[in-house]
């Protein structure tokens, strides 16, 4: 679990309208209304879940009600990124005006009666680098080939039945790296030559975890990641039917930046920057509302 309440963009309202306006209109002349004012049809319109999934109840007659759960995703990319990708790979980024990183996480419901579910949320933008640059930098790429990991069925808002006891976030978020991260070694060639750079290692496009500060006992950052340390929010407790849960994710997905065994300023870091390395992809805060 990691994020908490913390900044209201003028983006969370866009996003909210534009991935959930159908949950809110829907729902909001009904969040007064009790247990019973939404019906299994209209579930049946909203939900894009399979009927062996969390709501496959819903199609029973007199449900008790529901509660929407969704995802806004309110990422962007760094403008650093998407410059590099479209230099080194043109016609790599998508047509797309509402491009944003791909993230991952689970989250899981516990009923009243003690029960419990486990949803994944998948939401982004199918961005990718193709093969890394090595040795010779004028080499043709080779045609696109999405990652698994990028051809999942999104998945951006859920429903389910009443009483809810808790909604959270079960284990981390994480989010897609697009791009190729070199690991550079600078090496002294000896007296009166300059220093060599050498490749060290190359870490494929992946999801990676978006994890909290590291602290000492004084609670100072010794480790800056991904999250403060003050971003870790409560659970949803003790839900009334017809509440909208809405978890938003905020932030810029950025990489350092370094020049590399072609001479090139590619994605990547020195294996002496520690500091680089343990910061990717970037910082993030996470709000967890209800409406």
């Amino acid at each position: 679990m990691m994020g908490m309440p913390h900044l209201r963009r003028p983006d969370w309202a866009k996003r909210l309208f534009r991935m959930g306006a159908a949950v809110v209109a829907m729902t909001a002349p009904l969040w007064g209304a009790g247990c019973s004012a939404l019906n299994p049809a209209f579930v049946d319109t909203l939900a894009f879940v399979d009927q062996d999934s969390i709501i496959a109840s819903s199609t029973l007659e007199n449900a008790p009600g529901h509660i929407p759960v969704m995802l806004i995703n309110n990422t962007i990319f760094s403008s650093e990124l998407l410059a590099f990708l479209e230099r080194f790979q043109p016609g790599s980024i998508p047509d797309d005006a509402d491009l944003r990183p791909r993230v991952r996480f689970r989250v899981t419901v516990m009923f009243t009666d003690g029960n419990t579910t486990t949803f994944e949320f998948v939401d982004g933008s199918q961005l990718v680098q193709g093969d890394p640059i090595i040795g010779d930098p004028d080499f043709d790429l080779v045609d696109l080939i999405l990652p698994t990991d990028l051809t999942e069925n999104a998945l951006t808002n859920a429903v389910v039945l009443c009483d809810v006891a808790l909604v959270t976030i079960d284990g981390v978020i994480e989010m897609f790296v697009p791009v190729n991260l070199k690991e550079i070694q600078v090496q002294d060639a000896g007296q009166g030559t300059e220093p060599t750079r050498q490749l060290t290692t190359i870490t494929l496009p992946q999801f990676v975890p978006l994890l909290v500060d590291e602290v000492d006992d004084n609670n100072t950052v010794i480790v800056l990641r991904n999250f403060g340390t003050r971003d870790i929010p409560a659970p949803a407790t003790n839900l009334l039917c017809g509440t909208v849960v809405a978890i938003v994710l905020n932030g810029t997905l950025t990489v350092p930046f370094v020049v590399d065994e072609n001479g090139e300023t590619v994605p990547g870091f020195l294996d002496t920057d520690a500091g680089s390395q343990t910061s990717i992809p970037g910082r993030f805060d996470l709000e967890l509302t209800l409406q």
